[in-house]
């Protein structure tokens, strides 16, 4: 017979509704853990059919073999812009240690200049702001952007694109949510999560860049007028090098594009390196392929050639 407590109620029933709580408790674990997974896999760049076959020790293995295939760290900041959590990948392609940059701004280690436009990248507009309008909801808003980060690597082939900084591509959402408080205003959080990556250090020694069959390699001035291009630029889009030795890459891609390949072209010039988004590429026998580059400035320190334009170009097909 299992004795009452003071109110009444058996250690039995109490028992019981202890288990009932530690079985809900679990069960919304579970859940919250696959919607995380969930969550990951959909960054993981695989077709749908091959994503829903994957379990959970296949989605963390190749999202991790995703961020070093990039040259990447994941990278989280708050809205005050302090890191709240930063990839361990940072030591090796920064030289700084996580645990150091842990809970600091990150705008200290970000080039003086760009400090102010990295600020403006963690504020939300007010076109943003007006679409926040349901409490405890996520609220997505797209953020890529590219600075210059303090690089402490020695200087031979860390990719620095000037004295002591190296060029960080950022891609990422701000995830925003409205608390409602039982007095006073309601307030948003955010977050900045992301991939911040870098790319490989190009030279006048370099004998040769990596390449699969859907990229070609370019040369171009840095007026982007081309001065040459490998062979694998026929396969992809038709033309020999001869036909756009000269042109201007201008001319080669879709007139709604140009105004996003400007505004890369001058991070390019400033900042030394910069991916492009998708674009329109002209092909030689008529339509458009989607295409996405990667370039970098290759700086002559000695006079004997002048500076120009490293392109890798990746095409959709």
């Amino acid at each position: 017979m299992v004795a009452p407590t003071d109110d009444g109620v058996s250690a039995s029933t109490l028992s019981q509704e202890a288990r009932e709580k530690s079985k809900n408790a679990a069960r919304m674990r579970r859940k919250n853990e696959n919607i995380e997974f969930e969550r990951l896999s959909h960054v993981i760049p695989l077709p749908t059919t091959a994503k829903v076959m994957l379990d959970k020790a296949s989605i963390v293995r190749l999202a991790l073999n995703f961020l070093k295939a990039l040259d990447g760290f994941p990278l989280i900041l708050s809205n005050s812009g302090s890191v709240t959590y930063v990839g361990e990948t940072v030591k090796t392609l920064l030289g700084l240690a996580k645990w150091d940059l842990a809970e600091t701004l990150f705008e200290e280690n970000v080039k003086q200049r760009e400090r102010e436009e990295l600020e403006n990248h963690l504020k939300l507009t007010s076109s943003e702001l007006s679409q926040i309008n349901c409490p405890n909801t996520e609220f997505r808003f797209e953020r890529r952007f590219t600075i210059r980060v303090k690089c402490i690597l020695s200087r031979r082939n860390s990719g620095l694109s000037s004295e002591g900084y190296k060029t960080l591509h950022y891609g990422g959402y701000i995830i925003a949510r409205m608390l409602e408080g039982k007095e006073g205003p309601k307030k948003v959080v955010q977050r900045l999560f992301g991939i911040a990556s870098t790319l490989p250090a190009v030279n006048w020694n370099s004998t040769e860049i990596r390449m699969g069959r859907d990229m070609f390699m370019f040369r171009a001035n840095l007026d982007l007028h081309v001065t040459y291009a490998d062979e694998q630029l026929q396969s992809l889009t038709g033309y020999q090098a001869r036909d756009i030795i000269g042109t201007s890459l201008y001319q080669l891609i879709h007139v709604g594009d140009s105004e996003e390949l400007a505004e890369c072209h001058t991070i390019l010039l400033t900042k030394g390196q910069v991916i492009t988004r998708y674009f329109r590429l002209l092909h030689k026998y008529g339509g458009w392929v989607w295409a996405q580059t990667q370039a970098t400035i290759l700086r002559n320190t000695r006079g004997s050639k002048l500076d120009c334009i490293i392109g890798v170009t990746y095409v959709l097909t």
